[in-house]
């Protein structure tokens, strides 16, 4: 009896116990896992303060597209637009939504709302030159294969965004009185540590009026 007793207790402790190595799934701020084809707003966990938030930037009233991908504190200039993360695997054969993203998961970040803004762009992230030289995320996507692969990885205080073992990054750009900050991927600039807010979350609506009357 007491043989049997020992035994039951071995497995109950060892089915509980994380096996080492074992893939770590990406959560919202609510601690829920992120999961495939779900939009989400993405914003930064600390540095840039309360109202700044992940949207897309027309390089001029001339060139209106492609869209850059920036930080911005003004709804004027760039509201806030919802990011879905897509698998290759999903985005060709157009199911696998609602499946859980890990850490190791090589994704394809989509902005929702971009055809609205740019007819006939799907919205993918790519890697493309600014006039400065260096590589901005666009929005673009306009070719059969137009994205390029991103990983979402753990850091202090949030997550990192990582492209073939490089953290995406941010730089500060002046427009007159305003400011953004690109997304790019370079040596310089602060590291772009983010937190997911699932888009159709009270929790998120409690916390954009809140930021909308600090701004």
């Amino acid at each position: 009896m007491k043989a049997t007793i020992t035994f039951i207790m071995v497995v109950v402790i060892t089915t509980s116990v994380p096996v080492l190595g074992q893939d770590k799934l990406v959560l919202d701020v609510n601690g829920k896992p992120l999961r495939i084809g779900d939009p989400y707003y993405i914003k930064p966990a600390y540095n840039f303060g309360d109202g700044v938030w992940l949207s897309f930037f027309r390089p001029s009233l001339e060139t209106p597209c492609p869209q850059f991908a920036v930080l911005s504190g003004s709804p004027l200039i760039s509201p806030r637009e919802p990011v879905a993360f897509f698998t290759e695997s999903s985005i060709i054969s157009k199911q696998e939504s609602g499946r859980f993203v890990y850490e190791s998961t090589q994704l394809a970040f989509n902005f929702q709302r971009m055809e609205d803004f740019c007819p006939g762009q799907t919205g993918y992230w790519e890697l493309g030159y600014r006039s400065d030289r260096t590589r901005g995320i666009v929005g673009t996507g306009q070719r059969n294969d137009g994205y390029d692969l991103f990983k979402i990885k753990k850091s202090r205080g949030g997550y990192l965004i990582n492209h073939s073992d490089r953290d995406i990054r941010v730089r500060e750009y002046h427009l007159g009185e305003e400011f953004i900050n690109y997304l790019e991927v370079g040596n310089s600039g602060d590291l772009f540590v983010v937190e997911f807010v699932p888009v159709n979350e009270r929790a998120w609506n409690r916390m954009a009026s809140n930021q909308t009357q600090d701004t």
